[in-house]
């Protein structure tokens, strides 16, 4: 992530539990795993534009699309993998809350994260959709966020 984005963390609690899976759907042998984690801890909160690049960069990504999409074909014949997707599709309705400037049970949080997910299939699908007209479709999605917190949309 860049680094002025990151997720609020608890304040009550003493600890914090980080999960992370790797599952290589496809089985690639020709590609080195390069994933790995970073942490660290602020007391300033993410701009609203610097999310929505990083929006933009998930959007692009093919490969993490196509890892989704595996993902959520498994999942519906794997109740366990379902309820872990299920939670990190929570931990994602948080970080967009803080774009549309929501609570995230708010469905107007939904609708963005739907908007969000359909931008990044549409990149993967769409096989000469170039970054530029990712990034252009993300700025009026960006533009049409900010449209609806003034009350104009």
């Amino acid at each position: 992530m860049p680094d002025d984005i990151g997720l609020a963390l608890p304040t009550s609690e003493r600890w914090l539990i980080l999960q992370v899976h790797y599952w290589d759907v496809a089985a690639y042998t020709d590609v080195h795993d390069r994933s790995g984690v970073s942490m660290c801890t602020t007391t300033s909160l993410l701009g609203r534009k610097r999310a929505l690049s990083f929006a933009g960069k998930l959007a692009k990504d093919r490969g993490r699309t196509r890892t989704l999409i595996g993902l959520l074909a498994a999942a519906e014949e794997e109740p366990a993998l379902r309820r872990e997707m299920a939670g990190h599709v929570d931990s994602l309705r948080k970080l967009v809350a803080t774009l549309v400037d929501k609570p995230a049970s708010d469905h107007d949080v939904d609708l963005a994260l739907a908007t969000l997910w359909g931008i990044g299939l549409l990149h993967l699908v769409i096989e000469d959709r170039t970054a530029a007209e990712t990034d252009r479709l993300i700025a009026r999605f960006a533009a049409h966020l900010e449209a609806s917190r003034r009350g104009e949309a």
